[in-house]
């Protein structure tokens, strides 16, 4: 049986009718979609519907099976049209056999796929973070540590340790936690810092994925200088999960355009070193440095820091308010016309533009290098 061929004859039968394909399925009665299905070749009709279509477009059973209208002495009283039936029957239960068993077999298939992605999304979902880690005191500061932490694996850096005074030659250094017993357990101890730690979680090695969280909240590192010793604290702060289901690219650029501080003002520092250099005046501290081309005024007032640097070219003015957070308003200008001016806030935990890094970072050099002497 030509079932392109049989489709084409119902579309023409039923064109020959003035039928549509609702009149014509009303009329057997079935779906539209089911006469479509014909036409187009895709399925058979029954053999019940087969009867109904013969007496509705007045062709015999043989005419309908074979696509075309036959001549007289074929189609009378064929004694294999019943047999034709019954073909038609059992191609039509083998054809929706096949379907049910691929429709099972596909329905498998998303189920296994979907039953994986589960798995996988279980056992994935916010299993990675990624911790920033900065500790500063008078003697020494660090704050480009990281520890990145797995299922499989933990991985702890603290980074460079600076020294405050640079006389202070360190001998070695002791990174440790305390567990919930209040007990120092020791995760190195050397004489360099930068230095990368591992350890695997769940084989009874090394530190366990339970201890991580008084890594986090109790890391301390003891620091040896000159027959001396000197603790610090390390502030541990998360800085990335993979807990994000819906991924936001245009946002996450957005974030990834800004910088966090890790190096902020400290006003005990500067009035401190202010007091040294300075000169009094009223109520402020004055400094005066003339560099290369560069004429630089600093002046500290309670906790308000002014520097100005001036040249042949431009004069540029950071006025910084040093409280919890540090509020700057920076000015630029050449040839008596403003060409920059910001306000921002910063803090440990803020995210600044690219330009107020570089605006930031320019003041901290100024501050090092004239008035802490770090540089």
């Amino acid at each position: 049986m030509d079932m392109n061929k049989i489709g084409r004859f119902i579309f023409k039968l039923r064109k020959e009718k003035g039928l549509s394909q609702t009149g014509l399925a009303v009329l057997i009665p079935v779906t539209r979609q089911a006469v479509s299905s014909w036409e187009l070749g895709k399925s058979l009709p029954d053999s019940q519907t087969l009867i109904i279509l013969g007496e509705i477009f007045e062709v015999s059973i043989n005419d309908l099976l074979a696509g075309e209208r036959l001549p007289n002495e074929i189609k009378t009283e064929d004694p294999n049209s019943k047999v034709a039936l019954s073909l038609v029957d059992e191609i039509i239960l083998k054809g929706r056999v096949i379907k049910a068993r691929t429709l099972f077999f596909v329905c498998i298939v998303l189920t296994l796929i979907a039953g994986f992605f589960i798995y996988y999304f279980l056992t994935s979902y916010n299993s990675i973070k990624v911790y920033k880690v900065q500790g500063e005191n008078e003697n020494f500061k660090t704050y480009n540590g990281i520890i990145i932490s797995t299922k499989q694996k933990i991985y702890i850096r603290l980074g460079e340790l600076i020294k405050v005074n640079k006389d202070n030659n360190i001998d070695s250094v002791k990174l440790y936690f305390k567990d919930k017993n209040n007990q120092e357990k020791v995760l190195y101890r050397d004489s360099k810092t930068d230095i990368l730690i591992t350890s695997n979680y769940g084989y009874n090695e090394g530190f366990t994925s339970d201890e991580l969280k008084y890594i986090i909240n109790n890391l301390y590192l003891e620091v040896n200088y000159k027959d001396k010793s000197n603790r610090m604290k390390l502030i541990v702060k998360k800085d990335f999960s993979n807990n994000l289901i819906f991924y936001n690219r245009e946002k996450d650029l957005l974030e990834n355009n800004k910088s966090t501080i890790t190096t902020p003002l400290i006003y005990d520092k500067i009035k401190l070193s202010m007091e040294n250099k300075g000169t009094k005046q009223d109520e402020s501290y004055k400094l005066v440095v003339e560099n290369d081309n560069e004429n630089i005024n600093i002046e500290l007032q309670d906790r308000k820091l002014l520097i100005e640097v001036t040249t042949d070219d431009y004069k540029e003015s950071w006025n910084c308010y040093l409280n919890n957070t540090v509020s700057i308003i920076y000015s630029k200008v050449k040839d008596n016309s403003q060409i920059d001016d910001k306000f921002f806030t910063i803090s440990n935990d803020t995210k600044i533009t690219k330009s107020e890094e570089e605006i930031y970072e320019k003041l901290t050099n100024y501050v090092n290098k004239y008035i802490l002497n770090t540089d």
